[in-house]
């Protein structure tokens, strides 16, 4: 899953675990930005930290839209990961 092994930083300075969190950006509750923090600790900060806990306890109900409603071609594992929750 994205949120464990790689981000966008958008022109903005917004930062986001996928592409297609320019529609619904991560976190509506706060956005983290390059501008305002280091990558490093956006990366390890609260609003990534949050959506790791949610996939590895497999809330899918938790998850954003962006991600339950996500168009994009997924791996096996993510693919799995759906189905089974």
């Amino acid at each position: 899953m994205l949120p464990f092994t790689e981000l966008v930083v958008f022109a903005d300075g917004r930062v986001a675990p996928c592409c297609n969190f320019i529609i619904e950006p991560l976190g509506t509750t706060g956005v983290d930005s390059v501008l305002k923090k280091s990558l490093v600790d956006v990366w390890f900060g609260k609003e990534f930290n949050k959506l790791r806990k949610i996939v590895e306890k497999r809330k899918v109900k938790q998850l954003p839209k962006t991600c339950t409603e996500c168009s994009f071609d997924l791996s096996p594992i993510d693919k799995r990961y759906r189905k089974e929750n």
